[in-house]
């Protein structure tokens, strides 16, 4: 009789993605008083690349959206999501 060696699944820490609350107040506020289209869900996305994330919560949907930061290393999918 064999032993059947099983690979385990390799385990990984979950990323929390970055929020609007995870922002620095003075950069919130800049982009809350923006009237440019996006200044908010833009400001998450250069704070959550700047510290090398790879998602944030896009804050007019509550969707994960990836960085660019993720994908300079993954491909995207092409399902025509926002990034």
């Amino acid at each position: 009789r064999t032993k059947k060696r099983s690979k385990l699944q390799e385990r990984w820490q979950a990323e929390v993605p970055v929020r609007e609350e995870d922002l620095p107040p003075e950069v919130l506020e800049k982009a809350k008083r923006s009237r440019l289209p996006g200044a908010v869900y833009k400001a998450i996305h250069r704070h959550a690349v700047a510290n090398n994330k790879d998602t944030y919560i896009d804050p007019a949907s509550g969707y994960s959206v990836f960085t660019s930061t993720y994908l300079d290393r993954k491909p995207c999918c092409g399902n025509g999501c926002r990034h």
